[in-house]
């Protein structure tokens, strides 16, 4: 696989114009049951977004291409659920593989309405959630909310929230580290039984300062989490060798 992905890296370097369009089709593939399990989109996309800080391909493009193919990825087998129902399951080739359909209906299941969200960072799933969501009718509107996320405005708010929570730690960094003896600067809302329901966690990659914020319990051990730094430590010309380890 690590020759494939370097031969499309090449082919990328090649073919700069041609990039984006080879991004957009892997954001899309991603989501589309059976081939999302095959294709590993994610990692391409991340070996290609290395290009960016030599200028043979530009970044804002870049990052339109692969949302835009995330997006119209997740909705077309929510729509085909959405029609079809169940019977979609007992067609060829959805049928051969009752395996990752059992997966993906307990994780709806576990997770509710935050599985959409959650399956873009869970391998394997996240190619079947979306035809799951439309089979079990999930409204149009909290689909496309769980998958493109928050609107401008609220968005914005939250941005601004993080930012002021993140101040705040700052400002009495002495009470919690000297007096609290804690030394973590991630800052989350919990609910009455404690499990995290939105958390922002600082990240830095060299001069610049990233706030993370994630909704639900974080999964920072994920092969998600990790591609994410591994992304901006590249798209900021930083060294990542120690990722690799």
């Amino acid at each position: 696989m690590t020759s494939w992905i370097a031969d499309i890296t090449a082919w990328v370097t090649l073919h700069p114009m041609l990039a984006y369009g080879a991004i957009f089709l892997l954001a899309l593939s991603e989501s589309i049951p059976i081939i999302g399990v095959i294709v590993p989109g994610t990692a391409v996309i991340v070996a290609v977004s290395a290009l960016v800080p030599g200028g043979a391909i530009q970044l804002w493009p870049l990052v339109m291409a692969a949302f835009a193919g995330a997006v119209i990825g997740d909705g077309l087998p929510y729509w085909i659920g959405h029609r079809h129902h169940e019977s979609i399951l007992r067609r060829w080739p959805l049928v051969r593989y009752p395996q990752w359909i059992a997966k993906s209906e307990s994780f709806i299941g576990q997770h509710g309405n935050k599985s959409v969200f959650l399956a873009r960072f869970t391998p394997g799933v996240r190619a079947f959630v979306p035809l799951f969501a439309g089979i079990l009718r999930m409204p149009a509107r909290r689909f496309y909310f769980a998958n493109i996320g928050f609107n401008h405005e609220t968005a914005e708010e939250v941005a601004n929230l993080a930012s002021e929570a993140t101040r705040l730690v700052e400002k009495h960094s002495l009470l919690v580290k000297n007096n609290l003896n804690i030394y973590h600067n991630a800052i989350g809302i919990c609910d009455p039984s404690g499990q995290s329901e939105l958390s922002f966690f600082p990240l830095y990659v060299g001069d610049i300062k990233y706030i993370l914020v994630i909704a639900g319990m974080p999964l920072l051990n994920s092969e998600a989490f990790v591609t994410l730094v591994r992304s901006l430590y590249v798209l900021t010309g930083e060294d990542i060798s120690w990722l690799k380890r």
